[in-house]
C-alpha cells in the first residue's frame, strides 16, 4: 500500500488495520486524520495492498 505522511511516501505490506499501521509508524492516533483511499478512515478499518493511505496531522484551535 501507497503511505503519505510528514512529506514521504512509504510503499508498506497490506493486510492490517489502520490501528495498527499508526501503532508501527508510532504515530499518535489523537493527533493524525487517516484517509484511505480519499475517505476518512477510523481505527479498525481494513488496509490491503491496493490501499492508498494519507496521514495528516488534525489542526486544533479557536
Amino acid at each position: 500500500m501507497k503511505v503519505e505522511f510528514e512529506d514521504e511516501v512509504l510503499d508498506l505490506e497490506g493486510g492490517i488495520s489502520v490501528r495498527e499501521l499508526l501503532i508501527n509508524l508510532n504515530v499518535d492516533s489523537d493527533r493524525y486524520i487517516v484517509l484511505k483511499d480519499r475517505k476518512m478512515a477510523d481505527l479498525d478499518c481494513f488496509l490491503d495492498d491496493d490501499s492508498e493511505v494519507l496521514i495528516i496531522k488534525a489542526v486544533v484551535g479557536g
